[in-house]
């Protein structure tokens, strides 16, 4: 894992689980497709993040077109150069939006042409999958965000704390050694593990549930 890049556009993937529910406000599903365009024209250095999007789009239209199994369509598909390519073969060849595009769960299977990249939180779930605390569940941990790791129930409440976090912060349920400010983390130690968790999540601001 050393010298792997972050990933940036992976980060976007696992926060969309829902193709109309998990965009906060001001933002709506609506003005996804907008603002990608307003970022690739305006942003210096965007073409990097872009180019990361395209692909896991193609890979998404890879697994499409493999359930879907019409030839028709794998005969007029084309490998998506930009994004503009993307939007237009989902519309008018899979009748699907952008957003339903990057609502599909992304699978740990799943190989792109770049080098492996990696979020914060997919480290960590790769490392809790490496000492057996997801044996006998199915989960992608690219689909994982920051707090849906610390959501995790898998932390003992009981824990008598080192004293160097009492001295740090001794209100904390969890251990916060260092910063200005004290951080909070709402629905920490809330979520037991369950298959397929954090693929189709809405997010909290339009609904709460969590299935």
């Amino acid at each position: 894992m050393e010298g792997s890049q972050y990933g940036y556009a992976k980060e976007i993937f696992a926060a969309v689980d829902h193709p109309t529910e998990a965009f906060p406000p001001p933002f709506n599903a609506e003005s996804i497709p907008i603002l990608l365009r307003v970022y690739q024209n305006w942003w210096p250095g965007s073409n990097t993040l872009v180019k990361s999007l395209v692909e896991g789009l193609n890979i998404r239209f890879k697994a499409i077109m493999k359930e879907r199994e019409d030839e028709q369509i794998k005969k007029r598909y084309q490998v998506p150069e930009s994004l503009e390519e993307a939007l237009v073969f989902a519309a008018v060849d899979l009748d699907m939006s952008l957003q339903e595009l990057m609502a599909v769960p992304e699978q740990d299977e799943w190989i792109y042409d770049t080098p492996k990249e990696y979020t914060s939180a997919e480290l960590i779930i790769e490392a809790y999958k490496v000492l057996g605390l997801f044996d006998g569940h199915s989960v992608n941990s690219a689909e994982f965000t920051v707090r849906d790791v610390y959501q995790l129930a898998i932390f003992d409440f009981g824990y008598d704390k080192p004293e160097d976090c009492k001295e740090a912060d001794h209100h904390l349920p969890y251990c916060q050694l260092f910063g200005d400010y004290r951080m909070f983390l709402p629905g920490y130690n809330t979520w037991p593990i369950y298959d397929h968790m954090n693929e189709s999540c809405p997010n909290p601001f339009e609904n709460p549930s969590r299935p």
